[in-house]
């Protein structure tokens, strides 16, 4: 179940060389409190998580296949790949 986000709480700010983005404005919010639910955009992983991790689900497994078509993707399973 995803919350609310109070913007009101939340200012827009441009930071030259890096583009737009949020911050929460000083003394709006307490230690614990949720700022931002939000489904991300993309995820991937680091070269060196590669073959440690499901590219998929990112599940930590002992043991992950080869992707049969590119070899360079690691997956749990043929549902994750």
């Amino acid at each position: 179940e995803e919350e609310e986000v109070v913007l009101s709480t939340v200012e827009r700010f441009s930071s030259p060389g890096k583009g737009r983005g949020l911050r929460a404005a000083r003394g709006s919010f307490s230690r614990g409190d949720l700022l931002l639910v939000a489904q991300p955009f993309s995820a991937t992983l680091a070269d060196d998580e590669r073959g440690r991790f499901c590219d998929h689900c990112f599940a930590r497994k002992d043991k992950l296949s080869h992707c049969g078509k590119c070899k360079q993707a690691y997956y749990c399973n043929a549902q994750c790949q």
